[in-house]
């Protein structure tokens, strides 16, 4: 009962939380309100936004006074010159109150370009976590990106030789990114391997991932140290591995 309340009251606040820096700025900002409450498979179907330099705007966040910073996650979508359009806004047990602040300056910020499209609707669906202390306001970096391209049959190999690749004899189970497991989401990698005749691989490129931009990096850190049974015939084999992550495991 207490969270519902909570819910509606933050509602309330949202609703009216333009007023302030309308008049500050002389005009209405560049939001439509109330901004409504993400849902959870809005939150899991985001990708993290791409990196953005411009700050100006996160002096809208309040003066944090604590052991521990205040932060607040805003989904948001990209116009075609990658300024954020809001769609909804991250409510759970570490926003404490910053959430009508954090839509304000998210709404002021520009981004560089996705290095992985989000196609959830048009414009993509990205998650932006800002956290302010004691004076000092940033926007959390998205996770790095690996290295590898999308695959393309001409460039990286025939497709897989089976419906799915073998069980490897010797596998590293990979690490949780940080900010997926913070967020609380959920997702697949599946990578193309080239297998020699050792059995060690090579990641090729990226068949798909899901939601883009939280799990390659990780998918192939850990990919790249599996171990197969070397592949009859000459020369390398191509598989493709799916690894999935799961905050349950």
């Amino acid at each position: 009962m207490g969270e519902r309340v909570r819910r509606l009251a933050l509602v309330s606040i949202l609703a009216g939380a333009a007023a302030g820096p309308a008049d500050a700025a002389g005009g209405p900002p560049p939001v439509t309100w109330p901004v409504p409450i993400c849902a959870p498979s809005t939150i899991a179907t985001a990708s993290p936004a791409p990196a953005t330099n411009d700050s100006a705007s996160l002096a809208e966040l309040p003066f944090v006074v604590d052991l521990a910073p205040a932060a607040a996650s805003v989904v948001v979508g990209l116009t075609e010159d990658n300024a954020a359009v809001i769609r909804c806004v991250v409510v759970d047990e570490r926003s404490r109150g910053l959430e009508g602040a954090a839509i304000v300056a998210v709404a002021g910020l520009k981004f560089s370009q996705p290095k992985a499209a989000n196609l959830a609707e048009p414009g993509g669906r990205y998650l932006v976590r800002v956290s302010t202390l004691l004076g000092v306001s940033w926007v959390h970096a998205p996770p790095p990106q690996p290295l590898l391209p999308r695959c393309a049959a001409e460039l990286h190999g025939p497709a897989p030789d089976g419906p799915e690749a073998p069980k490897p004899l010797s596998r590293v189970n990979p690490r949780y990114p940080r900010g997926a497991e913070a967020e609380g989401i959920e997702g697949s990698v599946t990578v193309r391997l080239e297998v020699f005749s050792s059995g060690a691989v090579v990641p090729a490129c990226l068949s798909g991932a899901t939601p883009p931009g939280w799990f390659e990096a990780a998918a192939v850190e850990a990919v790249s140290l599996w171990r197969f049974a070397p592949p009859e015939g000459p020369g390398p084999r191509f598989y493709e591995v799916t690894v999935r992550f799961r905050l349950e495991d």
